[in-house]
Parts: C-alpha cells; structure tokens; sequence
C-alpha cells in the first residue's frame, strides 16, 4: 500500500514587495539622520574614558621638583629642580630611579614648562635667564647641545601629534592683548592663529595641547573682568575659531591634555580661591564637547603640570605638598622660638591668638583640614571642625565666644561661626570666595575678603550674619584689624596704580590713607600690639623671615634672621608678648599615576 502524503496548513512567508522595502528602508534612514541630528546638536559621544582605578607612585622624592613631563610612550620623563637659586633640567627612565642624566646642569634662570617630541627623542623647554624673555630650545633627551627655537613664549610648547608644528602663548603688554600662535617646528614663519584683548586673555605660564587629529587646540582663557575666571578653549588649526566649552569655568585651572579618544581633556584645576599660593588644584576631566566634568583626584594636595601618554594609561603631575608647625617666640627676641605642634600643616592656612593666651589654627588630619584650639605652651590640643573639605583662617572673638573661619562645607567658599568649643555653626555668608575672615575688636562686625563684586575686595558683614557691606573698589588682599579697630591694613593695587602696596584704610573703608612699599615675594601682614607698626614675612630664595615697618616712615626692619623653611601664618598676642608663626616647608615631586 502506498502511503499518502499529509497535507500541511503552513505556507511559504509572503515576499514583501521593492515598494515596501523601499518605505522600510526610508524609515529606517529617517530615524538614524534624527538620532544622529540630535546626537551632534547635544555634543554626545562615545563614553568618556574612565581615570576611575590608578595607582599612584612617586618618580621623584627630592620634594624639589617645578615642572615635569612624561615621554609619549610613557618610558621616560623629564623634569626640573631647583635648589639654591638655581635650577636643573635632568632626564630618567620611569622603571628605574639610578639612571638620573642632567642634561642642562645646575645654573640660574626658570623654567616655565616642559614637552617632549611625538618620538620621544627631544626635549622642548621655554626659559628665562637673567630677567631677559622666555625663549623656547630643544634639545636631545639623551644630552647634547640646546638650540633656540623662539623668543617671547610665555607658555609651554605644545608638538603637534605629526610632529612637524608647534603652539605657543605670547604676551604682548603693549598692546593688551595676548596670542595663540603657531609655527613650524622650526619656529618660522610664525601665525596668530587667535588673539585674544585685555580683559580677555590666553592664560599665561601654562600651555596648548593639540587634539589627536591636529585639527584644534586647547588653550587656556581668562576673564579679567567684573566676574573674573578661567576655562578651556578649543581654537580651530584651519580657521583659528575660539569656542569655549560650556558651563566649565575655574578659578584657577592648569596645562591641559587630551584623551587619545578626543572625546575628553584632563586638567589640572582648583575650586575655591586660594590663599599662600596653594590653589588646591585637582585633576579633573572635562568631556568635549558637552563640558561635563569629573574629579580624578581627591586630596588636600596640590597638582599642576599635568602631562599625559599617548595611549592616555598615564599621567604624569607635579605634587605639592606642605610640611609646617607652629612655634611661638617672645617678642623682641623672635628668634628664641620653641615649637609647639608636630603635625603635617599646623597653621598653613591660618592662625589667631585668642584674648586668653590660647592658638586656633588650620591643621591636617586623616584627609581633611579642620581647625584647632592649643594651649600656648603646646598642651591640650583641641578639635573645633570635623567635616569634610577645607576649614581654614580662623579669628577668635575678644571675648572668646566665637571663631569666625572659612569653610567649603555647603559646597563653596564661606565664612561661618562657631562656638569658641566647636559647637552650633552658623553660616554668616554666601557668596563664591568668601574669606579670610577677621573679628573688630568690639566683636560686633567681621571684615573679610571676598569675590562677591569680580575683583578681591573687602567687605563687612555682622557677627550674625546679614547683609554685607562693601569697603573697598580696587584688588584687595586680605585684611587686618588694628588693636583700636579704628583702621584695616590691607595689600592693595587699586584702579590707578600697577604695583602693589601695603596699605593703611578707615575701618569704614574707602581710599588708601597711608602706604608702603611691598615687595612682590612678602605676605601675611599683621599689626603690632601697639599699633605703631605693621609686620610681615619676605620671602627670598626659599627662605622666610619677618620684616616690621613703621607707620611713622622710614625703611622697613627685618626682625628674624632664618636661614631655612617658609613662614606661612603669623599672630601677635593681644598684649603684645608673644608671635606665633607657622613654619615649615613646601614638597614638590613627580607622581605617576598609571593603571588606567
């Protein structure tokens, strides 16, 4: 018997016809042309790539180190030292710390940045040698003979990643107006590619980084107007267009490098206004083009110089660092000091005699810088601050029931108050850069400098907080009482003047009513008990010591004679017996962050 074949219900698929994959297909087209619309007019791209997981590791340990550069292979980097007046340009493998080359010796003049070539094989560098220009030389990695390349550079020089041009920063004062400029690697013929007029700015002592197409060029900007700040630019090599990256502006920020993806830049940057030259500057990372932005980073240290591998593993930066304590001497014999702390920065970022005898001052500890309370003596250490950040230049009340202080506890730069045992915070403040507080000595006011009006000035705002109130119109260092609370001592560079001074202004403000000479290395201006006298600490070659200048005339008095070590803070005592200061040291070294 034959079988018979079943029958099945199932039928072959349908062909669709040429007109409707045509349809399919002008769909399909329509919403990739949409989503890519959308994707270019937002600035999306892919991912930023993730500095999350590094390890960080010391290159150097001198703790003498003002700039550095890794090689783009990420095998060699090269840095510079200075010691006694002088500086040195040296050369190293990074597996190993024994094969040290100096390839330009010990002598005078500063360096301003370092770079090497896409090949690894040169060195560029801009210096400065006996007041003269920045100039910018290559020289071999391995040693040899530098040759000069250009005059005038006032940034590091940044290689194209062809190698075959370079971009730099120059300042033209006479003008008032700053450039990007781009040349051959030769350095001629030369091209403005964008200028920028005062009070705009490319910021100076920094430095370019091409992209990895060569096709634009991040530069550093600044406004030096009502609002003052700083941001990265983007210039455009073909048409020198200058875009900024939105909603990313700093204080202070450092040399920038791009991600080998070009979908990111990595920076150095600070937050806060900053006083005594430390900006706390971290790494940041700054996507491009939309502008967000990430810590990498995340310390009480400061970074700048940052350079970067051409794979993007590495980066290299230099570290900053402090090391002080306090001591405290009688006056009139200011050199017979005995010191009192042992910690990390005990009175960097501030001190102040309280009526009683007794110190607040700034310390670091487990990460965070909070303020403290000590006996003059050295005994019964107290914390007043426990949070996170920063807790600096604290000012005790005459009738110890307050410390006024700094603080970026709500996200900012503020002045808040505290109880003189660390209890009940008030926030007395809010605005960006709100700082370096000082209490009258009537204890009903608080004078203070802020950025609250673009430009640093000063401001008075009650013990309670409220409304403040303006003082000064000009760039205003921070201030100091005098012991009647008639008068303010204060750095001062107003509208009509180009140097600074060291001022005396009515305790209700307004113009300068005496002033001195101020040297450009001198800070940390205090009154004397007497109120005859202004003291204040010069800075030469590395070394710190204390000068007093009378209000009567004449020329200023050095009263300290050290031969080392920085002083950070000072404070006379209410009665005049007895200075406390903050001394110490800066560290500076190379640190390698790798594992990326």
């Amino acid at each position: 018997m034959r079988s018979t074949p079943s029958t099945s219900t199932s039928r072959s698929p349908k062909r669709l016809s040429s007109g409707t994959l045509l349809v399919i297909a002008t769909v399909v087209v329509g919403i990739a042309i949409s989503v890519f619309g959308i994707y270019k007019l937002r600035g999306w791209k892919r991912p930023m790539v993730s500095f999350e997981n590094f390890k960080a590791t010391n290159l150097t340990t001198n703790g003498k180190v003002v700039t550095a550069a890794i090689s783009p292979d990420g095998k060699d980097f090269a840095y510079v030292t200075a010691d006694g007046g002088k500086q040195t340009l040296s050369f190293r493998p990074v597996a190993t710390n024994n094969s040290n080359i100096d390839i330009v010796p010990s002598s005078e003049g500063d360096y301003l940045g370092l770079s090497f070539s896409p090949d690894g094989k040169f060195i560029y560098y801009v210096r400065s040698v006996g007041g003269e220009s920045n100039d910018a030389f290559k020289i071999p990695a391995a040693g040899g003979a530098p040759v000069r390349l250009v005059r005038d550079v006032a940034s590091a020089v940044a290689l194209s990643t062809d190698g075959k041009h370079m971009a730099y920063v120059r300042n033209y004062p006479a003008q008032t107006e700053t450039a990007l400029i781009v040349s051959p690697i030769d350095g001629f013929p030369e091209r403005k590619l964008a200028v920028m007029k005062s009070p705009s700015g490319f910021v100076i002592n920094s430095g370019p980084a091409w992209s990895p197409d060569d096709k634009q060029i991040a530069a550093l900007s600044e406004e030096n107007g009502s609002a003052p700040y700083q941001q990265v630019v983007i210039i455009g090599v073909a048409d020198g267009r200058v875009r900024s990256i939105d909603n990313v502006r700093w204080p202070q920020i450092g040399r920038a490098s791009w991600v080998h993806d070009g979908n990111s830049l990595v920076v150095t940057a600070s937050e806060h206004e900053s006083p005594q030259e430390l900006s706390y500057a971290q790494v940041w990372q700054i996507s491009y083009p939309s502008g967000q932005t990430k810590r990498i980073t995340n310390d009480l240290a400061d970074y700048h110089q940052l350079t970067l591998t051409r794979d993007s593993r590495q980066i290299l930066v230099i570290q900053n660092e402090r090391q002080a304590n306090l001591s405290i001497a009688p006056a009139g014999d200011e050199q017979k000091a005995a010191q009192i702390t042992s910690g990390n920065s005990d009175g960097f970022d501030g001190l102040s005699f309280a009526p009683d005898g007794r110190i607040s001052y700034s310390a670091v500890a487990n990460g965070e810088q909070n303020l403290w309370m000590i006996d003059s003596d050295g005994k019964n250490p107290r914390q007043l601050t426990n949070t996170q950040g920063i807790n600096r230049t604290p000012s005790v009340s005459p009738d110890r029931k307050f410390v006024v202080f700094s603080s970026d506890r709500s996200g900012a730069m503020h002045l808040w108050r505290i109880d003189i045992d660390g209890n009940h915070p008030v926030e007395l403040t809010h605005e960006e850069g709100d700082a370096h507080p000082q209490i009258t000595p009537d204890g009903k006011w608080v004078i203070y400098r802020s950025y609250k009006r673009g430009n640093p000035n000063l401001f008075r705002v009650s013990i309670n907080g409220g409304t403040p109130i303006a003082l000064t119109d000009g760039n205003v260092g921070p201030p100091d009482v005098s012991p009647d609370g008639k008068f303010i001592a204060c750095s001062y560079r107003g509208n009509a003047i180009s140097t600074t001074k060291l001022v005396v202004i009515s305790i209700d403000g307004g113009e300068p009513l005496q002033g001195f000479e101020f040297p450009p290395d001198s800070a940390d201006y205090r009154w004397a008990s007497d109120g005859r006298s202004l003291t204040y600490v010069r800075t030469v070659e590395g070394t710190s010591n204390i000068w007093r200048q009378p209000l009567d005339g004449g020329p200023p008095q050095q009263i300290t004679n050290f031969n080392s070590e920085q002083i950070f803070a000072t404070d006379w005592s209410s009665e005049g017996k007895w200075l406390v200061y903050s001394k110490g040291k800066r560290i500076s070294d190379a640190i390698l962050l790798s594992g990326i």
